[in-house]
């Protein structure tokens, strides 16, 4: 699934779901639709923040099942 930045606020990251046009996915359309992440945590994990400060502008996400 993709998705691109929607919002940065004081403590998080918001990235909203897009289809392969770039359009924001919402409602039924989207499986997951908007996700945020914590900008202490994401920071651990993002190559592009680490190296430039800036949060990525897409990402994208796999959903696995846990075992």
């Amino acid at each position: 699934m993709k998705f691109k930045l929607d919002n940065i606020t004081k403590g998080a990251l918001r990235y909203q779901e897009i289809n392969e046009a770039g359009e924001p996915l919402g409602g039924d359309e989207g499986n997951i639709c908007t996700v945020y992440f914590r900008k202490a945590t994401f920071g651990k994990i993002s190559e592009t923040w680490a190296s430039t400060g800036e949060p990525p502008k897409f990402l994208t996400l796999t959903v696995a099942e846990a075992k």
